[in-house]
Parts: C-alpha cells; structure tokens; sequence
C-alpha cells in the first residue's frame, strides 16, 4: 500500500498547466529531437564557419521554428512569435549561436513543463487508484467481517 497522501499529490498536480502546452501529447518524441538537434548544431557554430554553413543553420532554424509551432498550442505560439523573430537575411555565427541556444533552452523548459504535468496526471491517476483500492479492501474487509459474523 502506498504511503503517498493524495492531498500532497493534489497540491503538486495545482501548480501544472492544466491543459497540455502541445497541440498533441505524442510532439514530445518530436520536440526531443529537434532540441537535440538544435543542441548539436549549437556546438558546431564557431566563427570559422562561413557564409553557406551560416546560411544552412539559419535554414535549419527556420524549419525548427516551423516545427515547434506546429508542435505546440496556440498560446505557446503566440508567446514564440513574441520572443523568437525572424533571422536577419545573413546571420553571422555570433547571431546563430545567441538564437540557437535562446530556442534550445526556450524548447527545453517547454518539453520539461510538459513532462512534468503528464508526470503529476499519472501521479494523480495513481493516488486516485490508490484510494480506490483502499476503499475497496475496506469494503471486503467489512463484507467478510459481516459474513463471519453470519448476517449473510
């Protein structure tokens, strides 16, 4: 039997987002890898790199940012067309690792928020679970209690 407190798992399920910050709970595979990605890229960028490989990360960020608005709900989007705007026509490798790295960590606490809610959810679920199956033996208990007793 578990020694969790429903009420505790309650108070840690209210602070969540309730609703899903992704357009479908299944993007979160999809959001992994195009963070790693990102963060791959990321640690490529130096200053040596030249026009066309600065030119194909800033292709490469494009469609991540394509990606991830598609993958995530309308007020996420609404918050990335806020904070993430578009490349200026020749990004040099200074603006690519400042962008890249701002969409990473941004795309990293939207994948950890989202963990963290499916998380408590199941806890939730559990506890509840729990509780039903406490009940449960209560009742059996009861039932057996009564049936020795020779009510039934």
């Amino acid at each position: 039997m578990s020694t969790a407190s429903p009420d505790g798992v309650a108070g840690a399920i209210a602070v969540l987002p309730k609703e899903s910050l992704l357009s479908d709970e299944s993007n979160i595979p999809s959001l992994v890898r195009v963070g790693s990605m990102l963060q791959s890229i990321y640690d490529s960028i130096d200053e040596s790199l030249d026009a066309a490989g600065c030119a194909r990360a800033a292709g490469i960020y494009t469609n991540a940012i394509d990606t991830v608005g598609q993958a995530v709900n309308g007020e996420i989007v609404t918050e990335m067309s806020r904070m993430f705007a578009p490349l200026e026509d020749a990004p040099s490798a200074s603006v690519l690792r400042v962008v890249y790295a701002q969409l990473g960590s941004w795309l990293g606490a939207v994948v950890s928020s989202e963990m963290s809610r499916v998380t408590a959810s199941a806890m939730g679920l559990f506890a509840a679970l729990d509780a039903k199956n406490t009940e449960l033996a209560e009742i059996t208990t009861t039932a057996k209690e009564v049936r020795h007793i020779g009510y039934l």
